[in-house]
Order: structure tokens, then sequence, then C-alpha cells
């Protein structure tokens, strides 16, 4: 059985699918807005969390702020992976043209995904992630794109593990930006137009900005 989602079809077949994973206590509705500014052509998945923390929506379980269920998230992560290939041969998607698009637990979600299975996305927009999972050793790959955005001023998630998330990246050879802003652990304006930009560099016409 396929998890709660919401799948909008897009208008343009050479865009990626973005596939939506919001924060705690969100639902599939949150980044929709979002995503229709990234691309409004794209198609879009969007996810709700399948774990409920006193009523908030997740994607793996914690014991508290900032610790943990290792083995849930290595749980949540096949199950995941498992979901993808359902959706994508129910709505006759490519797995290769899913870009995964994640603010705080999802974007968490996302990482732990792509450290685990790197295949599970080729693309992805990381919102305010953190390393949450020091025993992963990631897999290298190649021909991964990866923007990463955060907060200097964020309460949740310190620079330090948003560093330490960033370096994982790149031992696993993936390309990887990192764009800060002088903000907490909300989405601000200027970070909206920051991964904007970085699609339409990366996604919609990456040939523009050859050398």
């Amino acid at each position: 059985m396929l998890m709660i989602h919401k799948y909008i079809p897009g208008t343009n077949p050479r865009r990626p699918t973005l596939v939506l994973f919001h924060g705690t206590g969100g639902n599939e509705n949150d980044l929709l807005s979002i995503a229709q500014m990234i691309d409004h052509e794209a198609s879009v998945l969007a996810l709700r969390g399948d774990v409920s923390e006193f009523g908030m929506n997740r994607f793996f379980k914690r014991l508290a702020e900032g610790v943990f269920d290792y083995d849930d998230i290595r749980m949540r992560v096949d199950a995941l992976d498992a979901f993808l290939n359902k959706a994508c041969e129910q709505y006759q998607l490519d797995r290769q043209d899913l870009l995964g698009v994640g603010y705080s637990n999802g974007a968490n979600m996302i990482a732990q995904m792509m450290l685990k299975k790197p295949m599970s996305f080729r693309q992805a927009i990381l919102m305010h992630p953190m390393d949450i999972d020091p025993k992963v050793v990631p897999t290298p790959i190649e021909d991964v794109d990866i923007l990463v955005t955060a907060g200097t001023e964020d309460p949740i998630v310190t620079q330090a593990q948003t560093n330490q998330l960033v370096h994982r990246f790149q031992t696993q050879k993936a390309t990887v930006e990192l764009a800060w802003f002088k903000h907490g652990h909300q989405l601000s304006s200027d970070e909206i137009q920051t991964v904007i930009k970085w699609y339409q560099k990366h996604i919609i016409d990456p040939e523009q900005f050859r050398d």
C-alpha cells in the first residue's frame, strides 16, 4: 500500500518530477507552492510522512530533540525507496528523473536516502538539513547534484551539523553547493530565490552555464 501522497502531472515531460518531503508537523501540501515557483511545468509527487510524533507528521522517529532512532531511520529509508519504485510504476515515471525537495525533517530523510542508497535521487534540494546518522558510510557515486541551504542563526541545526553533512556528500563524490542565509530555521524569500536559480542553472539549462 502506498503512503499518503499527492501526484500532480506536469506539462513538460522533459522536466524532472519534484518529490516533496515536508518538515515536522507538515503534510503533502506544504511545499506545493514552492514547487510551483521552482518549476510550474514539472510533475510533482508530494509525500506525507507516516510517522506520528504527538500528532505531528514526520518521516522517521526520534527519541527526543536531536536524538534519533537509527534503526527506524534505516527501515524508513528502505520503505521509502520501495515506495518510490511503486509510485514510478503507478504514474509511469522514470526513477532516474526524480528530484528530491525537502525541508528540515524531510530534507534529512532525503539526505539519508542518498547516503544509504546513492541512486535514490540524482539531484536534490535540501533546506535546513543536518547530519543525523554518524554510522552511515557514504558510497561514492558521480553525477549527483545537491543544493544545501542553511541559516546562520538556526537554533535547531548548527553550522557544524550542516558542514558535516556537506562533507559526507563530498566524500561521496557528489557535487554540492552550500548557501548560507542570515536567518533561523524558517524558509526565507531570498532562500527560495536561490533554490530557483540553482534549479535553473543545473536542471533547466545547464549548457548555458558551462565555461
